[in-house]
């Protein structure tokens, strides 16, 4: 067996004799995750100084260097890699310990992290947070952009404790539950004739200058599978992924964007652009709603989760409410 040398020997008898600061662990986690003191400083609205005293602290009682100064800003060391993973959980069931405290006592607290595609952020977070404020200020909400795919990974992988997505077609989790099914529709600039017409052809998108969401993306594959079908060619002459840039460019004439539920509908009613449903065949799909399963699931992620449903199903563009599982 290794012995240790003196120094070693008092690091690790300073550990044992140290009591755990979660305020110390916290801000090592926050530091690992954002790779700066500066932006840890900004996150916590703590000192850089302040940090910088804390995460010597913990490398003094751990007796080891927990992160190495790049290039690129701070990245961790052998031993903050090892450490990161279990300070990271300490962290969480803490958190979880105070939730189920304060639930106990009949006040829902905590943080829910929900991961939500753009075209449906638009229309759902602004009312959830408000929601979820007046009857529920305890409760913090984190909210994550991102597609299709990423939103399945961070919420198969317990990233985020709820997702909430659009699907195409049949899910292959069993576990996400429909709310409600929406229609694409073809937004354009506002003189275009889609100002005047409730609905339009899909064998119409062919020649239109389209703005659609970069590969892999699910509504972009859907169009070129119905392309493909009716023999026709779609001309793409912008790919984003976010909602925001597509609609800001067909605003200042790119081209035509395709978009689920009523993504244009305020702008529309501004007046700065034009929406039409694609018929012939329409393009439906279900959102949906998957809470994690790879860690208990909290008082205050269940309410968030109603509120979210109740929301949902009172969108005005709703062609139908799904049918519960």
């Amino acid at each position: 067996m290794k012995s240790q040398t003196p120094k070693g020997l008092a690091a690790a008898e300073a550990a044992r004799a140290t009591p755990l600061d979660l305020g110390r662990l916290r801000l090592f986690c926050l530091v690992a995750e954002l790779g700066s003191l500066t932006k840890a400083a900004a996150a916590s609205q703590t000192d850089v100084s302040a940090i910088s005293r804390q995460i010597g602290a913990l490398e003094r009682e751990w007796g080891g260097r927990l992160f190495h100064r790049t290039g690129r800003g701070l990245e961790l060391s052998e031993l903050g890699h090892r450490i990161l993973p279990g300070a990271a959980a300490l962290l969480w069931q803490a958190q979880q310990l105070a939730q189920e405290a304060r639930s106990s006592a009949g006040v829902l607290a905590g943080e829910v992290r929900l991961a939500v595609q753009a075209s449906l952020a638009r229309r759902l977070i602004v009312p959830l947070a408000l929601d979820l404020r007046r009857r529920h200020p305890g409760i913090r909400l984190q909210v994550f952009e991102g597609s299709s795919g990423q939103l399945t990974e961070w919420w198969h992988t317990g990233y985020v404790d709820i997702a909430a997505m659009f699907r195409y077609g049949a899910s292959e989790h069993l576990d996400e539950q429909p709310l409600a099914v929406v229609s694409a529709y073809l937004v354009g600039p506002p003189e275009a004739a889609l100002a005047r017409r409730s609905t339009v052809p899909f064998k119409m998108l062919a020649g239109l200058p389209l703005i659609l969401g970069s590969a892999p993306n699910a509504l972009t594959s859907v169009l070129q599978g119905i392309a493909r079908k009716q023999a026709i060619t779609l001309e793409v002459v912008l790919e984003a992924n976010s909602q925001h840039v597509q609609l800001d460019a067909v605003a200042q004439g790119c081209g035509y964007a395709v978009t689920v539920g009523d993504a244009a509908s305020e702008s529309a009613r501004r007046g700065t652009l034009s929406s039409a449903r694609i018929v012939s065949p329409g393009i439906d799909c279900a959102i949906t709603l998957a809470i994690s399963s790879q860690k208990p699931v909290t008082a205050a992620a269940r309410e968030t989760a109603r509120t979210i449903r109740r929301l949902v199903e009172s969108f005005e563009n709703t062609a139908s409410p799904a049918r519960q599982a």
